[in-house]
């Protein structure tokens, strides 16, 4: 999990899956999504193509800076939640604050980088022949809409902002208190994005204030959440 606060248009990328990833890399693939925190009028991001498109038209654009021109803009504000599977061209544009959540992973291949350069003027490397055997040159379609509705609950609501193979992301805004039952099967792992509270667990209460995070093991247990904030927690 990472934060991004991008002031400038970011790489345009792609991440292998992990039936090439663990054979050829040694790590595993990255799926991973974007929990939109603040966003600046105007601002979007890149997933996937407009339309079909081919290698040698991709190779192509890389050549002549145009890639950009065929790939599908997603408009985007505080809130949104957008999913971006392995294998999907991809890029965070200029205006945007992130919430990242992905799988465990270094695995990234870079397409394409506006001509930037290092300290020592040279051009960032490409990735292109594993970029190229990772890509999906289907149309995408995708928005950066949550999966699901808010969930009225005693003291506090949730949604599930996004759910796959590899993690599952809940968005909570507490008015007063959420008890957050655990088991066995996974750890969670939450995120302050506004206003302050109290995480209560067997060892006692902490303060939890925005841009804190706070790891949970997995364990039978109930972690009782106080005050008034809103949160991401995120499980496998």
């Amino acid at each position: 999990m990472k934060f991004i606060d991008a002031t400038d248009k970011l790489s345009i990328q792609v991440h292998p899956d992990d039936a090439y990833a663990l054979p050829n890399e040694n790590d595993y693939g990255k799926n991973e999504m974007w929990y939109i925190l603040e966003a600046e009028e105007g601002a979007f991001v890149y997933l996937g193509f407009e339309r079909d498109t081919t290698e040698s038209e991709v190779r192509q654009r890389i050549e002549d800076g145009t890639l950009a021109d065929i790939l599908h803009k997603v408009p985007v504000k505080a809130g949104d939640s957008v999913f971006v599977p392995a294998g999907t061209v991809h890029a965070i544009n200029e205006g945007v604050l992130i919430l990242e959540i992905q799988q465990s992973s270094n695995c990234t291949y870079r397409l394409y980088d506006y001509g930037r350069k290092d300290k020592s003027g040279a051009e960032r490397p490409l990735h292109l022949q594993k970029a190229f055997a990772n890509m999906n040159f289907a149309a995408s379609r995708e928005a950066g809409k949550p999966l699901g509705e808010w969930q009225i609950g005693k003291g506090h609501e949730k949604r599930l902002l996004e759910q796959c193979k590899y993690f599952s992301v809940w968005d909570y805004k507490v008015t007063d208190y959420v008890d957050l039952v655990m088991d066995d099967s996974t750890f969670y792992s939450l995120v302050v994005v506004s206003g302050e509270g109290t995480l209560e667990t067997e060892s006692g209460k902490k303060e939890m204030k925005a841009g804190e995070s706070f790891f949970l093991p997995a364990g039978r247990r109930v972690v009782k959440v106080q005050g008034t904030c809103h949160f991401v927690l995120s499980h496998i």
